[in-house]
């Protein structure tokens, strides 16, 4: 049995304890931010690349960058950070794996068909006239709006996973958790570094995101400038949702890794 690849990657942990119930704000006591340079097992970890399409320009998709603030961020991420990544990722033999936004067949910048494991897993409670109330009222008023709805709804539909990321054939490609959690369990994986978008939606609660996979037992961690997060008027200058979504990996159980750190690893 081979000796297993394990260097030391410095992590950013959060120390949420400390509170002093006789401060005015007892979170105030907390250790908070810190990091440490601790073992990464790289034959029992994979790079997440999810939800990470091809963004069109705003003047092609006007409706879509109208409801999805982050996407010209994210645009930016694919190209310096996650294709880089990637690469190094894939010169070092870590495992790649691509977690899609819906079940079905998936096409690449140049149009050739991605084949996604598993099955789409079916709705589990009954509908009826309120809930479909409710949900038009969301989704006209609240998000993504009456005027982009149709716009988003189409882009979304058969998204063109980025250039620069496209899955080699030997790459696993899911849609479900269950499937990522097949692919864990067969490749002994037991620890994830998430990238792609959105880490406060798509990364935390869609399907092979990390609330699913934490119940597996898996260790989801986040490359932090690989990844961005849904902002509203009121945190998009600072990135105050991002900063929020990272304290809140680094607290349930998983680490923050810079994707510099990562390469330098990976290299070695």
């Amino acid at each position: 049995m081979k000796n297993p690849r394990v260097p030391a990657v410095t992590a950013s942990y959060y120390r949420q304890f400390g509170a002093r119930p006789d401060l005015a704000v007892p979170a105030k006591g907390f250790g908070g931010w810190a990091s440490a340079s601790l073992p990464l097992n790289l034959d029992a970890t994979a790079l997440v690349v999810m939800h990470v399409w091809e963004v069109p320009d705003a003047s092609v998709s006007p409706g879509w960058h109208s409801a999805a603030e982050f996407l010209g961020r994210a645009a930016t991420i694919t190209k310096d950070t996650l294709g880089p990544l990637v690469a190094a990722a894939r010169d070092a033999h870590l495992r790649v794996v691509h977690v899609v936004a819906a079940p079905g067949t998936y096409r690449d910048s140049e149009g050739g068909v991605i084949e996604v494991a598993g099955t789409p897993t079916a709705g589990v409670v009954d509908v009826d006239e309120v809930h479909d109330a409710l949900s038009r009222f969301h989704r006209e008023n609240a998000h993504p709006g009456r005027e982009n709805a149709a716009e988003v709804a189409e882009r979304l539909r058969q998204p063109r996973i980025a250039s620069a990321l496209v899955p080699h054939p030997q790459e696993t490609v899911v849609y479900r958790s269950e499937d990522l959690i097949d692919f864990l369990r067969r490749e002994g994986i037991n620890h994830l570094l998430y990238t792609g978008f959105a880490i406060n939606a798509c990364l935390q609660h869609s399907p092979g995101g990390m609330v699913d996979l934490r119940r597996s037992g898996a260790i989801c961690s986040v490359v932090v400038d690989a990844v961005t997060a849904v902002e509203n008027a009121e945190t998009a200058t600072e990135e105050i949702a991002k900063a929020v979504a990272t304290w809140q990996v680094a607290v349930f159980g998983g680490f923050a890794y810079r994707s510099s750190d990562l390469r330098t690893a990976l290299a070695g």
